[in-house]
């Protein structure tokens, strides 16, 4: 070794004690520290040998490191690591035995706040617990988010670890950041085991996060069909409503859970209850084209014509985006299709859907005067090709600059044209409309602003 030059490093910053040690060849970790080597130097990354070896599951290495005056808690510069918290992702518990004897300290947080105690919790190491709290571990450390060892075991479905920690002092009612209990995430991953233990420690099944989502409101969100089902049978509140006034049969509808609405209809969950925008469930299910959700709610009784804030019908949810099927339920249930705004969504998105619908299903009535017409005028608009209903023939003769909006006439009109509403709803393609007679040319005057805009207006019939 005299002739050697033995604190040569690496790219990484490695010397030769580093790779020994990530590999475990004591005899030549004992020579290198013969030589001289500092057993405490760091990599770029600030890894100590000590740390590789802890990582690496060698634990003869770590006691020869130990004895040799290595700093038993060490931080890595990039993570906050320490020796002890590599030791708690790996079942050998000898590394972690030989740090604990070496003065390790057991509640050292990395950068993120992360104690042993919560890489044993969530890695399900419950020998490495029992050690740990042994050594007098905080079991209620919480992380820089404010998680604790308890709400990680929860969180990854660890149901023993949960029990041994709650019999070491873990507080099970001690929330994240965001106000999430243990309870919270386990209902995130549909940890039935876990939850039935946190249940038995008297957990509080409807507390509220600080955006007021309850343990409920987590499942159904994320189509956890049997940890609804255990929460109902422990009378969980089902109408408990979020800040926004979402409630677990809202989300539910939305993400399209059938199973998971029928149970909540079943316990009694409140079909007509409205958020803060007075959206119902049946809101939530049109906006999602949740047909089999929407048909559970109509046989439950939902008001199908109930309207938000913004005057939306289900129906008109549904016709806006060209739901057909689910426009199709909707009337059949009697869904009102008299109001002209509801007649005319409809109309519109089929013009634009690719699905045809069934003129049979609507009449339209012109915005205007609100009368029954049997055509409507259609804008082929320049810049895109759609087709937009504006009204019958003699409102659109009388007031023309009334009835086509300002915003339809930003989009430079082309022609415009009487078709029968049958033909509307027929049509796949709207950039194939051939006028039948034009009512109307708009003058340069009425929305030009510019050269540009004169020299469109010359061109737009």
């Amino acid at each position: 070794m005299s002739g050697a030059d033995t604190k040569q490093t690496d790219g990484g910053g490695w010397n030769a004690l580093h790779h020994s040690c990530q590999n475990g060849h004591l005899d030549v970790v004992r020579q290198l520290l013969d030589a001289g080597l500092d057993v405490n130097w760091r990599s770029r990354e600030g890894h100590t040998a000590l740390l590789i070896a802890a990582q690496n599951q060698h634990p003869e290495t770590v006691r020869v490191l130990l004895t040799s005056g290595a700093k038993v808690n060490s931080q890595d510069d990039e993570d906050g690591h320490c020796p002890l918290h590599a030791a708690c992702q790996f079942p050998d518990t000898r590394v972690l035995q030989e740090l604990l004897s070496g003065h390790a300290s057991v509640n050292l947080q990395d950068k993120k706040g992360w104690g042993a105690l919560h890489y044993a919790a969530e890695n399900d190491l419950r020998e490495h617990i029992v050690n740990l709290c042994m050594a007098s571990a905080d079991v209620n450390l919480q992380t820089a988010e404010g998680q604790t060892p308890i709400f990680l075991a929860a969180q990854n479905g660890h149901s023993k670890v949960v029990v041994q920690l709650y019999g070491n002092g873990a507080d099970c009612m001690l929330v994240d950041y965001i106000g999430w209990s243990p309870l919270h995430a386990a209902a995130q991953n549909g940890h039935v085991a876990v939850a039935e233990e946190l249940l038995n420690f008297d957990a509080d099944i409807d507390r509220k996060t600080y955006h007021g989502f309850t343990p409920l409101y987590i499942a159904a969100q994320n189509g956890k069909e049997d940890f609804v089902k255990l929460l109902i049978s422990k009378d969980a509140e089902v109408n408990f409503q979020e800040n926004q006034g979402c409630c677990p049969l809202h989300i539910a509808c939305e993400n399209g859970y059938a199973n998971i609405v029928k149970q909540l209809v079943k316990a009694k969950a409140d079909i007509n209850l409205s958020d803060t925008n007075l959206w119902n469930a049946l809101h939530y299910a049109a906006q999602g084209n949740q047909v089999e959700v929407s048909e559970v709610l109509v046989k439950a009784g939902v008001d199908i014509n109930s309207q938000t804030v913004e005057g939306y019908s289900a129906l008109l949810l549904a016709s806006q985006k060209g739901f057909c099927e689910l426009a199709k339920l909707l009337i059949t249930h009697k869904a009102d299709v008299s109001t002209s705004e509801v007649a005319k969504a409809a109309l519109v998105s089929t013009c634009t859907s690719t699905t045809r619908m069934d003129p049979s299903f609507f009449e339209f009535f012109c915005y205007t005067c609100r009368r029954a017409a049997a055509e409507a005028c259609v804008c082929i608009c320049r810049l895109r090709h759609f087709s937009v209903i504006t009204g019958c023939m003699l409102c659109v003769s009388r007031y023309p600059k009334h009835v086509l909006h300002a915003e339809e006439r930003h989009f430079f009109v082309r022609s415009v044209s009487w078709v029968s509403i049958s033909r509307v709803l027929d049509l796949q393609d709207t950039s194939k409309v051939a006028p039948v007679e034009v009512m109307w040319k708009p003058s340069i005057a009425d929305d030009a602003t510019g050269d540009d805009r004169r020299r469109s207006a010359a061109h737009r019939v």
